[in-house]
This record gives C-alpha cells, sequence and structure tokens, in this order.
C-alpha cells in the first residue's frame, strides 16, 4: 500500500488526481513495469462487499405455495421486489405441477393446504426437486417444526414474519449450499 503520489507520474496529467487522497493498491497487469492498475482502497473494499452480495443475491426462481390468496400475493410482491422470479400456487398439486415444470430453486411452503398438508406435499417433493424448502406456517408447535424439519425442509419460520426475514433465510439456505446454487 502507498500514497497515490509516488505514481502520479505514470498516469496521464488529465486523469483525476483527487483520487490519490487515500491510500491505494497497486496491482501489476505483467511484468512490464509502466502496466499497473491503481485502485483506492476504499474501492477495494466496496467492490469486495459487492461481489461478496453478488455471490449469493443473484435472482432466485422461487415458487409460493400458499393458500391464502393476500398472504400469497404480499410474499410475491415482497420477494419479486428484492429481485427473485416468483411463481405461485394456491394448492399442494398446482404447487407440484409447478415444481415438476419450472424447477424452482427455491420453495416457499405453507403447511395449511386445501386439498393436503403441507408435510405430506413436502416428502412428495422431495424425490423431485433438490429445491431448497422454507415452510412459512402459522403452525408453532415444536412437535410440528420437528416433523416438518425431519421429512425434508431446510428452514422453518412462523407466521408472522418480515419479508426481509424471508428473503435472508432463502439467502442463508442457499449460502450454505454453495456459490454454484
Amino acid at each position: 500500500c502507498c500514497r497515490g503520489g509516488e505514481y502520479e507520474k505514470i498516469l496521464n496529467d488529465d486523469f483525476d488526481n483527487s483520487l490519490f487522497n487515500e491510500p491505494f493498491i497497486v496491482f501489476e497487469i505483467d511484468s512490464i513495469k509502466e502496466h499497473k492498475l491503481l485502485f483506492p482502497i476504499t474501492t477495494l473494499i466496496i467492490m469486495g462487499v459487492f461481489i461478496q452480495k453478488m455471490r449469493y443475491k443473484k435472482n432466485k426462481k422461487i415458487l409460493i405455495i400458499e393458500d391464502e390468496p393476500r398472504v400469497r400475493a404480499a410474499l410475491a410482491a415482497a420477494l419479486s421486489g428484492f429481485g427473485h422470479q416468483v411463481t405461485q400456487a394456491a394448492t399442494a398439486l398446482a404447487g407440484l405441477e409447478v415444481v415438476v415444470r419450472e424447477r424452482p430453486e427455491v420453495i416457499v411452503l405453507d403447511l395449511g393446504l386445501p386439498d393436503l398438508d403441507g408435510v405430506d406435499l413436502l416428502r412428495m417433493l422431495r424425490p423431485v426437486s433438490d429445491a431448497v424448502v422454507i415452510v412459512a406456517t402459522a403452525r408453532v408447535a415444536e412437535d410440528d417444526i420437528v416433523r416438518t424439519l425431519d421429512a425434508g425442509a431446510d428452514d422453518y419460520v412462523c407466521k408472522p414474519f418480515s419479508p426481509a426475514q424471508l428473503d435472508a433465510r432463502i439467502r442463508a439456505s442457499m449460502r450454505r449450499l454453495g456459490p454454484n446454487r
């Protein structure tokens, strides 16, 4: 790390010298001494944070399986606002059809569905999909939580919850799977 004044001579005179008010790092492009990239340290820190966030924040294909129309619409709007591609299903069988057809990366699953219990749907999903499944339900009993996680859910969140919390849980689950997901 060095002060910018030491390397000003290798830059064009019309270069914005205001960048040299802080320490910066010099990267050599090749063995020729004149080919260097100068980056202020704060720029590198910002770039590093941005790259780290983008590594796991890329848009995910998310399926919301929720029978309550207002809850489903609110979740879809919030997750779309976070940059995800969202598909919706109001029943277990419609959700299963979407999973097979569209291959979502994340499934947000309510347990109280009109045609099938969410845990039974979860057991049906696991042989056909390796998507992250986050159960979002009003069921708060410990035996429901344990039974659902044992059936294959990756995470469990009890209603009410904020959209930001759900998005954070999606990011956390994806991080655990690695950057290629």
